[in-house]
């Protein structure tokens, strides 16, 4: 899809869903590259803190702590307006790496 429809609308979408299918298989390493790349690609797109967000997680799994904080620091500080959901995992996440 990727390949084939590279300026598509839906792009930043499968670019989520590619790194999160390696997030689920526990392959933190491989989606935490696919999420920040995702990210740096189009960090202004609709799907970018969900992007940050698991970059986080990621990171956050693969026992990297502070960089998984500085990566919510970022998402926290980046997008005001926030999805209700999205906000209250970012704010649990802070509060269970204890970034705050």
């Amino acid at each position: 899809y990727l390949e084939t429809y590279p300026q598509h609308d839906l792009v930043d979408n499968a670019k989520y869903w590619m790194a999160e299918t390696h997030y689920v298989q526990k392959d933190y390493q491989k989606a935490a590259r696919m999420f920040a790349k995702a990210y740096q690609d189009a960090p202004n797109s609709q799907k970018a803190p969900d992007n940050l967000l698991k970059l986080a997680l990621s990171l956050a799994a693969l026992d990297k702590k502070a960089d998984a904080c500085v990566t919510l620091k970022q998402m926290e500080n980046g997008f005001t307006d926030l999805r209700a959901p999205l906000e209250r995992r970012m704010k649990a996440e802070q509060e269970r790496l204890d970034c705050l």
